[in-house]
């Protein structure tokens, strides 16, 4: 069964809460989400020592978070260090073939991103 959004291409440059599931509902109505991501790290819930306080436990297994499973089901990935100038011209290169871009970063955090400081 198609989507409503089925053929549209969106990128995703967020992390935590609000961002990745906005994405998820865009792949739920047939969207092609590709999340962009620091190749160090990553987005922070793919470590739940990370985030979630001492001695809590997930039922995945070690190195797995449920919360990063959850919020980033159903879409693709690639990383892009934006600190060198390959990684931002990679970034620029998917948005341009893409429908729609959005992020929940902060406006100064992107212009960082956007300038590699």
């Amino acid at each position: 069964m198609g989507g409503v959004l089925d053929g549209i291409r969106v990128i995703e440059f967020a992390a935590l809460g609000g961002g990745p599931m906005a994405g998820v509902i865009l792949t739920e109505f047939g969207a092609d989400v590709i999340k962009i991501e620091n190749p160090v790290g990553g987005d922070r819930t793919r470590d739940p020592n990370r985030w979630l306080p001492g001695g809590v436990r997930t039922a995945f297994p070690e190195g797995h978070s449920v919360v990063f499973e959850l919020s980033n089901r159903n879409k693709r990935g690639i990383t892009a260090d934006f600190s060198k100038k390959e990684g931002r011209e990679i970034a620029h290169r998917l948005i341009e073939k893409s429908d729609a871009f959005f992020s929940n970063y902060s406006p100064s955090t992107l212009k960082r991103f956007e300038t590699g400081l």
